[in-house]
């Protein structure tokens, strides 16, 4: 029994070692130490929910995907998950919960959380000239996007129904 867990140790220790060779070999460029994804040549990209956090558009990192989830972000003009990758150049659309666009064009990917005055360089805003009819149809969007909760919960009272009753008769 002795020689079978000695045996096990020591294979445990050569495959340890075998990883971490590889992962050495791959890391090293020069001398110098790079952090690299595991994609491969996608050393220079990163997340987009990621990048989102980095660049304090989004609280947290959850929240930045949740916001891909719900179709809120787009790369390049394609709507992005929040596994997509981002590179320097790249063209990002957010949609903000007011219902309002903003283009904005990434200069730079930050593997390490930054201050948020610092984070504003990673990423240039792209401001766009609308014309009139272009600001009353994003006034339209926003105020489309808007949800309006019930004031009442649960069962409505006498006076409540009675006013329900006749909103639905005006309608008629």
């Amino acid at each position: 029994m002795v020689q079978r867990s000695a045996a096990r140790g020591d294979r445990t220790r050569q495959s340890a070692d075998r990883y971490t060779r590889k992962s050495q070999e791959i890391c090293d460029c020069g001398g110098v130490l790079k952090e690299v994804d595991q994609i491969g040549d996608r050393a220079d990209s990163q997340r987009i929910d990621k990048w989102l956090h980095i660049a304090c558009l989004f609280k947290t990192r959850s929240k930045a995907a949740k916001a891909c989830e719900e179709r809120r972000i787009k790369v390049n003009g394609v709507v992005a998950r929040p596994a997509t990758h981002v590179q320097g150049g790249d063209e990002l659309t957010v949609r903000r919960p007011n219902g309002h666009f903003v283009n904005m064009k990434i200069l730079a990917i930050s593997q390490r959380n930054v201050s948020s005055k610092e984070a504003k360089f990673l990423y240039e805003v792209e401001d766009l000239p609308l014309s009139e009819e272009a600001k009353e149809l994003m006034e339209l969007f926003s105020e489309s996007f808007k949800y309006e909760k019930p004031k009442y919960k649960g069962r409505p009272t006498k006076k409540e129904r009675r006013k329900m009753e006749k909103s639905r008769l005006i309608v008629k």
